[in-house]
């Protein structure tokens, strides 16, 4: 039995459901074709030994008025037992309800539920139709999980070539799972020609987005594969991040901030960066936190990265810790 492992789409709840890949489509059903075999949610569904929150009767209320975002948060809440026992069965008609709508979220959802079989039999033919629908829309999400399927042939015929197919126009979208699912394809040689250097690429552009099973392959495939073609700059300093070197994560979260204006990717490597002790990387935390225009300030966050470069002996980090213990809260 294979011990491959291929990566699904990623939710909001993508925690508690299993993500998987999608494959290509034949004929594009209708939301009304789907719609017409499944039964439609009735006003009076009602959860037994519920507890609603404020929040749970706000939303329930818009959804039964035909809000179909909330509809969809509705369901997402029955679903996690956010302010409201958990069920999955009444999640999954909400879901329906506002999928009906063309609401591609809760579409990517029943989708979903189908494949995995949380509260309603798991049927990969319904499962199908859904990302039939989907794919027509050109969906990244469900481009990846339909090319799991025909991996291993899930309801339909096993198919790499068409697997491969969908991968890649999923990873070409920037889906960073399937950007990884496409490498593996090439490392395995499953539907394509074994490639060390495309498995490079393609798990490299997952990992610079922080998908850890692809910082693993970019760091094995270094080890043991001599690569043709010689690394970038860039790329060296990203792999140092990748294995944990705290300057280059240092380095690599200054170019995400100053050549992609990127608050997110930077924060996360100057984070990575100062948990280690990196002063530098401390410093230069807190000033995204107090001076940064193009974010909210945070300056309980400013205050404990300034302190800790401070005692580390970063003098600019002391001043700019007395500059903010003198503002007011």
């Amino acid at each position: 039995m294979s011990s491959l492992r291929l990566y699904p789409v990623s939710l909001t709840i993508s925690a508690i459901l299993m993500t998987v890949i999608f494959t290509g489509c034949q004929s594009q059903p209708s939301s009304q074709s789907i719609n017409q075999s499944q039964p439609l949610l009735t006003d009076n569904v009602k959860v037994t030994s519920e507890k609603p929150t404020s929040e749970f009767s706000r939303v329930k209320a818009k959804a039964e008025a035909g809000d179909k975002e909330a509809q969809y948060d509705l369901a997402d809440m029955y679903f996690r037992g956010v302010g409201v026992e958990k069920n999955y069965q009444t999640a999954v008609k909400w879901f329906l309800v506002s999928a009906q709508q063309n609401y591609e979220y809760a579409q990517e959802m029943m989708a979903m539920v189908y494949y995995s079989g949380y509260g309603v039999p798991q049927d990969y033919g319904k499962a199908k139709q859904w990302l039939d629908l989907l794919i027509s829309k050109n969906n990244p999400k469900a481009q990846n999980l339909l090319a799991t399927m025909y991996t291993y042939g899930q309801g339909v015929e096993q198919d790499n070539h068409k697997a491969l197919t969908l991968f890649r126009q999923a990873a070409n979208q920037g889906y960073k799972e399937a950007q990884f699912n496409l490498g593996l394809a090439y490392e395995k040689g499953r539907g394509v020609e074994q490639d060390y250097e495309q498995a490079f690429h393609w798990y490299y552009e997952a990992a610079r987005q922080s998908f850890p099973p692809a910082v693993s392959k970019v760091m094995l495939l270094k080890q043991s594969h001599s690569l043709k073609e010689p690394l970038l700059d860039n790329q060296s300093v990203e792999i140092l991040a990748m294995e944990g070197d705290a300057k280059a994560q240092t380095e690599l979260a200054r170019i995400f901030k100053l050549t992609e204006n990127n608050n997110a990717m930077a924060i996360f490597w100057y984070q990575k960066a100062a948990e280690q002790g990196y002063m530098e990387a401390q410093y230069h935390l807190g000033l995204l936190y107090h001076q940064d225009d193009t974010q909210p300030h945070d300056y309980t966050k400013a205050k404990y990265w300034y302190d800790r470069a401070c005692q580390n002996g970063h003098e600019p980090a002391c001043q700019q810790l007395a500059i903010l213990k003198t503002l007011k809260k």
